[in-house]
């Protein structure tokens, strides 16, 4: 009875869910927009509310913990300056916004769960005595190149999002100059509406330029945080416009063409370079299967003849 019961409350909830989810998802959003027009553009509810738990309790409660174990990691000089500084530059190009010695303890942190991690799992399995030794050399990588392959990883996907981002980001900026904006008004209209870390940079730098820093000095910070052709290409065009006088415009259109065909032709680049890079896993698993699939029933056919 009671698990009739538990499948009739299932069923029914589905199917109100099924009526009603589409009815109050365009409520919903009528309900936002409306909002959003009589606010005129004003944030509604308070971004910290808005913001999911992860934010809000685990994520500052991390890093504060990261602040104090970081003490235990004095600062170095020569060498050990060099790698923090090296560190300090990975880190700003991979968009993460800590110190080095926060991402030692953030490291070490991982290192140590990772290796207590595999310890437990070689305990638990008994036998098979080649699967131990296959998670312990996968534990022992992990602990050792993870943080490092991550932070690889990050900085050339944020690179590579950077260079998609620019030529629409470069329209969006033409069409609002063309619009009567000034660039540093054109640059906070966009970055209300858009976002990537291209649109975070522009904002360290607005922020930068709002606080007295001068316009090319940020542009060159921004430069170094990135580290992209593309974008230096463009700031140095912009500092160019800047001591020249040239309409910023005129400068914005040229580099959004310019970026646009660039990416056009990274495209067909990569896709002239894809059956070259597919030739190897067809070499070495496609082939030998079709092989064995069209050939092996031959071959065991010549085998018995032989043999008989």
């Amino acid at each position: 009875m009671n698990f009739l019961l538990l499948c009739v409350m299932a069923f029914s909830f589905t199917l109100f869910t099924a009526l009603f989810e589409r009815l109050g998802r365009n409520s919903d959003n009528k309900r936002r927009r409306m909002e959003l027009i009589s606010a005129k553009g004003k944030k509604i509810l308070d971004e910290d509310i808005e913001a999911p738990f992860f934010k809000r309790f685990l994520q500052p409660t991390f890093y504060k913990m990261l602040k104090s174990l970081s003490k235990f990691f004095p600062k170095g000089k020569t060498a050990k300056e060099n790698k923090r500084s090296k560190l300090e530059t990975n880190l700003a190009l991979a968009g993460i916004r800590i110190s080095p010695s926060e991402y030692t303890s953030a490291r070490m942190i991982f290192t140590v769960g990772t290796i207590a991690l595999t310890i437990v799992a070689l305990t638990i399995i008994k036998k098979m005595m080649a699967l131990k030794i296959l998670l312990y050399c996968v534990g022992v990588m992990l602990a050792v190149y993870g943080p490092r392959f991550y932070l690889t990883t990050r900085i050339n996907s944020r690179q590579s999002a950077i260079r998609n981002e620019m030529p629409d980001v470069l329209d969006l900026l033409t069409v609002s100059v063309e619009a009567g904006l000034g660039f540093d008004s054109a640059l906070s209209y966009i970055s209300h509406y858009s976002e990537g870390p291209l649109i975070d940079e522009f904002n360290i730098a607005e922020k930068e330029i709002q606080m007295g820093r001068p316009r090319r000095e940020a542009f060159k910070k921004m430069e170094e945080r990135s580290n992209v052709a593309e974008l230096k290409s463009f700031i140095g065009a912009l500092i160019q416009t800047d001591q020249m006088g040239v309409p910023i415009k005129n400068v914005l259109q040229a580099q959004a063409s310019q970026l646009r065909i660039g990416r056009k032709q990274t495209a067909e680049e990569k896709a002239q370079k894809a059956p070259i890079k597919m030739m190897f896993p067809l070499v070495v698993f496609i082939f030998p299967v079709i092989f064995i699939i069209l050939l092996g029933p031959t071959v065991l056919q010549v085998i018995a003849t032989f043999k008989g």
